[in-house]
């Protein structure tokens, strides 16, 4: 297996994140989960740009696809993470752990939280400017956007 497949397969697996690509919302939990590590500091070489449903990564799309192939063949990564990134891990764990009153499927947390960074910081679009944002793009998300800020401003990413 590949060094980034082996890498990006390690990093779901610490997360406690299913690789399975099956749905649309499964892929979405995917692309959002890996930009919110990158976001906090661990690098797996992915860029991302705006689409429709927020910060969306196609060289990672080719990888989890490629990685399901992988997987469904019976290879697994030779590997293991190192110390550091574990306990970086264990952050993007807690960043990704929805509050209790958050009342959204993880895909679409994982949704708000992607899209809020994103706008605030590579758009550098101000609170009310990501809101309306949101309010176009995600109508189903912006009642939640406050919530969302909240805890990406917990973990130091606005």
């Amino acid at each position: 297996m590949e060094a980034r497949l082996a890498a990006l397969k390690l990093v779901l697996d610490e997360l406690g994140e299913r690789s399975d690509i099956s749905t649309v919302s499964e892929r979405l939990r995917l692309q959002k989960a890996v930009y919110l590590t990158q976001a906090l500091g661990l690098n797996l070489g992915y860029h991302y740009s705006w689409y429709l449903r927020g910060p969306y990564s196609p060289s990672l799309t080719q990888d989890y696809y490629q990685l399901a192939d992988l997987i469904a063949a019976g290879d697994q990564p030779g590997a293991v993470l190192n110390s550091g990134a574990r306990q970086a891990l264990q952050n993007v764990r807690g960043l990704l752990t929805k509050p209790a009153t958050v009342d959204l499927p993880s895909h679409h947390w994982y949704e708000l939280l992607a899209s809020l960074h994103y706008l605030m910081t590579v758009s550098k679009k101000t609170e009310a400017d990501a809101d309306a944002t949101l309010l176009v793009s995600k109508p189903h998300l912006v009642g939640w956007s406050a919530q969302g800020r909240e805890h990406l401003r917990r973990f130091g990413l606005v």
